[in-house]
């Protein structure tokens, strides 16, 4: 996409939500115009529109995440989106006293971010059985839970823009402190 054809994307967006307006303010505009040119410019006009479309049949909510997603499906980049019970699974084939740090590497990131450190694997390896099948698994499904909820909610609202909210660029919002709490940042 050329920069350029951020207007029609923008007239696209508008006829699709009614929720969504352009700021008319200057530097909110070009703020947001750059935010979204990061997202889209990637991808041709056409997959923008097939995946404008398909967001708007699941959404009220213009999201420009959700958007770039699409487009990264469309193309086929995106990678299958793990579950819990996959996470899991993937955890205890790793979890090895002897292999541990061979192990860790292996691991998906979100598993990583769940174990934390290779040394964990070997730990776990260390548990009784009836104590790793109950206490140990139910903390390591909450962790899991609470990885996938933190994945799913930066997602929503994208990279790019906590990014340029650590990086003090408000966009207008309030909450966008809060916002980077609840996605822990």
């Amino acid at each position: 996409m050329k920069k350029e054809e951020l207007k029609q994307v923008y007239a696209y967006a508008s006829l699709l939500w009614q929720t969504f307006k352009v700021p008319t303010e200057e530097d909110k505009l070009i703020l947001q115009s750059q935010i979204w040119y990061d997202f889209l410019k990637d991808y041709d006009l056409e997959t923008i529109f097939a995946s404008m479309r398909e967001l708007c049949k699941e959404s009220d909510f213009c999201n420009i995440g959700k958007i770039a997603k699409g487009c990264q499906t469309i193309y086929g980049l995106v990678e299958k989106k793990l579950d819990e019970e996959d996470v899991f699974n993937e955890i205890t084939k790793a979890v090895s006293y002897y292999n541990c740090d061979e192990n860790f590497y292996k691991l998906s990131e979100i598993a990583k971010k769940v174990v934390v450190e290779p040394s964990q694997l070997a730990r776990w390896a260390l548990c009784e059985t009836e104590t790793y099948n109950t206490v140990v698994a139910s903390n390591i499904k909450k962790s899991i839970r609470n990885q996938i909820q933190k994945q799913d909610k930066i997602e929503s609202v994208g990279i790019k823009v906590l990014e340029n909210i650590k990086n003090n660029q408000s966009l207008g919002f309030e909450n966008e402190r809060k916002l980077l709490n609840e996605v822990g940042e």
